[in-house]
């Protein structure tokens, strides 16, 4: 008679999304906070005095535009708190993250 073994860990299974979310990457990767991540590198590319456009996150990210624009909304607006200004400069819309007086 063979019997079959759970292929399941021992110990405490993860109560929420964010606990799986965290077992599923590497440390640091869940909060976008590591050194080379793709969104350090678009804060990065955005408070530099240029700004960057679309193609340039694109080429950065690998991503397509909506899931970019996603990121800038989200992410960096939304999550972080961050003043992202659009602009469009020679037909090319080019994203800056700018400091607010005061902060």
């Amino acid at each position: 008679m063979v019997v079959a073994h759970s292929s399941k860990k021992a110990g405490r299974q993860p109560n929420s999304k964010a606990e799986l979310v965290a077992q599923a990457q590497p440390h640091g990767a869940a909060s976008g906070e590591g050194p080379s991540s793709k969104q350090s590198q678009v804060i990065a590319l955005l408070k530099s005095g240029a700004g960057a456009s679309m193609a340039q996150l694109i080429e950065v990210t690998g991503w397509v535009p909506h899931t970019v624009r996603a990121m800038i909304s989200t992410a960096l607006r939304r999550r972080l708190g961050l003043n992202v200004e659009l602009k469009v400069e020679n037909g090319v819309r080019v994203y800056r993250i700018v400091e607010v007086a005061g902060q």
